[in-house]
């Protein structure tokens, strides 16, 4: 199968995992930083759902609503699995290799010793960074002005 026939033919897995990550993102927070045995934990539990869901699987008899059911959930499961094994290599190339990192604005590759962080380590380039900065002080600025977060000054 060439390169254009197995894109096609997998894209709505691939589009389900980044729209998984996307989710994931919002809940933990984009380019989140753990100790490799940290993300080998969490995909460790996310392999345990797929299993316990092929467990359900084989002691399902006769019911094909419930066999379905069973079927979905061990494919949302397993997009799962997909999503933290990418995020997982996300961090390892962003913060354990000596390899550019992602700009999480433009997503463009650049150094990581060019680049600006915020406190949710979402890294940017200069440039974005610098279009970026004055809206996020603005923001943040409002939280605080709202009480919804407290400074340590």
């Amino acid at each position: 199968m060439d390169v254009k026939n197995y894109k096609k033919a997998h894209k709505e897995i691939i589009n389900d995992c980044i729209n998984e990550r996307i989710r994931q993102d919002k809940k933990f927070g984009a380019n989140r930083k753990h100790h490799p045995a940290e993300w080998l934990m969490i995909l460790g539990e996310e392999v345990g759902e797929v299993n316990q869901e092929g467990i359900n699987y084989t002691f399902t008899f006769n019911d094909s609503k419930e066999i379905t059911r069973v079927l979905e959930n061990m494919r949302a499961e397993l997009v799962q699995v997909a999503a933290v094994a990418m995020a997982f290599i996300q961090d390892l190339d962003n913060h354990y290799f000596d390899c550019p990192t992602i700009c999480t604005s433009c997503e463009q590759r650049f150094e990581l010793e060019g680049m600006a962080a915020d406190d949710d380590c979402n890294y940017f380039c200069q440039e974005c960074y610098k279009e970026l900065a004055p809206i996020m002080k603005a923001e943040f600025d409002d939280l605080v002005r709202k009480g919804e977060i407290e400074t340590n000054e």
